[in-house]
């Protein structure tokens, strides 16, 4: 099926689709996919959009209840701040765990070949 044989097959049952502007053409997807959005639904309620994958021939519909775009933007902000606010700290742990990995490792190799060891 292509694209315009979903939109026609979708558009029959709940109306004529939009096509977005081309600034607002493209989705974030996950893993970074950007996609493009192909057809576009909505009521005062209610959006959904068919986009096409960019990775081949797939498509996806996102339906998103309007009244609560807003509220989950808002988290997934505040989630992001919190993100970078609290990045150095995740970094410098990590830092911290490589080395005591790393410090482990060596110490394991020593204790092994320091018996087997013959000036």
């Amino acid at each position: 099926m292509t694209a315009d044989d979903f939109v026609e097959a979708i558009s029959a049952t709940y109306g004529s689709a939009e096509k977005p502007a081309p600034a607002a053409n493209s989705a974030q997807g996950q893993y970074s996919d950007r996609g493009e959005i192909f057809a576009r639904w909505q009521d005062s309620q209610y959006s959904f959009d068919l986009i096409r994958s960019s990775y081949g021939p797939t498509f996806k519909m996102i339906g998103v209840l309007k009244r609560l775009e807003v509220p989950a933007q808002t988290a997934i902000n505040e989630a992001k701040r919190l993100d970078d606010l609290e990045a150095p700290q995740r970094d410098a742990a990590w830092m911290a765990d490589e080395k005591e990995a790393e410090r482990a490792k060596l110490e394991a190799a020593r204790l092994l070949n320091k018996p087997k060891f013959r000036p």
